[in-house]
């Protein structure tokens, strides 16, 4: 009995921690505004230690929207616009992560997202907060 408290006591423990350890979901206001596109570099290890190699290649479908010095404009009203084309986008929170979804208008992509004050990290891209 006394090894089972112990069993059941260690994985309640090891569950919270699992908790503890995930992103907190991403509220669509905390992403809205102008964004540019930076020449920052995610450490690419841990991206994909994380999310996996098939990130990595679901950005590169979206790279030509990201380079250096663009600007990208989040809308409040789930559209997205980059230099040349607009779409939309939706958030996404999933197993402990938040992802969005780029829409355009014959195909979609997914992305790991983070925010943080002004700096937003869509795939392997970091953008700083314009205003």
């Amino acid at each position: 009995m006394k090894v089972k408290l112990i069993f059941v006591s260690t994985a309640m423990i090891f569950f919270l921690l699992l908790i503890g350890c995930s992103e907190k979901q991403i509220a669509i206001d905390q992403i809205i505004g102008e964004w540019k596109v930076t020449s920052e570099q995610v450490n690419l290890e841990k991206f994909t230690s994380t999310h996996g190699m098939i990130r990595i290649y679901e950005g590169l479908r979206i790279a030509e929207h990201f380079e250096e010095d663009n600007v990208i404009t989040i809308l409040g009203d789930g559209s997205i616009e980059f230099p040349t084309i607009t779409g939309g986008y939706e958030l996404d929170y999933q197993d402990g992560y938040n992802y969005i979804s780029i829409i355009g208008d014959s195909s979609e992509s997914v992305h790991p997202v983070y925010v943080n004050d002004d700096t937003l990290q869509i795939n392997t891209y970091i953008l700083k907060k314009i205003k």
